[in-house]
């Protein structure tokens, strides 16, 4: 890619428990935190070496989607963490890519709002899941 001198745009798609550790998910949330730091890492490389002009990064976090491997978890509150389907994802994703900038997309609206909970003191991050029902979502 680096050596075709052509424009190129990479996707990566993490999700949103990269910042929430939801209970019962170890493996995927780790797996997911490192693809979004590796994304970072990879963003902020392409602009010191000047790839950035021609190498877009885009991160798209999503919280939970219509597919098969989360379709047991029971989302407590849909109104406010709506499950996404994979359509409207795939369409807001080509709509950055076509845009030519690179970013960071989060979705639904509540996954701009997921990087902050690492700045909440302790007793709010765990009011904040019960109160959201993380951890009993993926119990069922």
């Amino acid at each position: 890619m680096i050596a075709s001198k052509r424009n190129a745009s990479i996707v990566n798609v993490s999700s949103v428990v990269a910042h929430v550790y939801p209970g019962g998910l170890s493996d995927y949330t780790a797996s997911k935190a490192a693809l979004s730091a590796l994304h970072h890492c990879l963003d902020a490389e392409a602009r010191y070496y000047g790839y950035d002009e021609r190498i877009k990064f885009f991160l798209v976090e999503v919280g939970q989607m219509e597919t098969p491997l989360f379709k047991w978890v029971k989302t407590p509150y849909e109104l406010l963490t709506p499950v996404l389907s994979p359509k409207y994802v795939a369409e807001k994703v080509i709509t950055a890519v076509e845009s030519g900038c690179g970013r960071l997309i989060r979705l639904p609206r509540y996954a701009s709002w997921a990087c902050v909970y690492d700045a909440l003191p302790t007793v709010m991050q765990q009011y904040a899941r019960q109160l959201g029902g993380l951890d009993r979502a993926m119990a069922t």
